[in-house]
């Protein structure tokens, strides 16, 4: 369909299986320079801080209104570096922790740094509970002749090993995982 390259269309990428927008943008604007964004993890961050943008990581209001600061940004020209410099600024200087906003080229029109609080943007991602809170585990190492149980081990959980993992949920059921 596409002569075996990656299409220079932005609709036509979408329409690969597989392909988000994430992988279009950084396909298109890094592979063939187009004035295409992308909004990864880095770029999210480094637009809520810019910008001091209220919700948690990830959240759907956050993502909508950065890949839209992110098509407003990414210049005609240049888009591959610019890109990926921008994904560079988040994981190196504006880490999510510990940001170095003295090194931030955008320290002075930083609206979170003004806050003097910038590692609070954007918020945590809110996780949900576990559904399987208790686990016990127990490993037994499988040889030819007979499975001794971890109790016997003098070496610890290495090679050799299954490991099975049993979790009880709410309602009382038996969930066996082994890796």
């Amino acid at each position: 369909q596409h002569g075996g390259r990656f299409p220079q269309e932005l609709a036509a990428a979408r329409a690969l299986p597989g392909i988000g927008p994430y992988t279009a943008g950084a396909v298109l604007s890094i592979a063939y320079d187009l004035p295409e964004p992308l909004v990864d993890g880095n770029v999210e961050r480094v637009f809520a801080r810019l910008k001091a943008l209220p919700g948690a990581a990830g959240d759907g209001a956050l993502r909508r209104e950065v890949w839209k600061l992110a098509g407003e940004f990414v210049p005609a020209s240049g888009a591959s570096l610019w890109n990926q410099a921008l994904m560079e600024l988040g994981a190196l200087v504006c880490t999510s922790a510990n940001p170095a906003c003295d090194r931030c080229p955008w320290r002075e029109s930083c609206a979170a740094k003004a806050t003097g609080a910038p590692q609070e943007f954007p918020r945590p991602k809110v996780r949900k509970a576990a559904k399987n809170p208790t686990a016990a585990t127990s490993c037994t190492e499988y040889s030819a002749a007979r499975a001794i149980p971890s109790a016997f081990h003098t070496c610890g959980c290495s090679r050799g090993l299954a490991t099975n993992a049993v979790a009880r949920s709410s309602a009382e059921k038996v969930l066996y995982a082994t890796r």
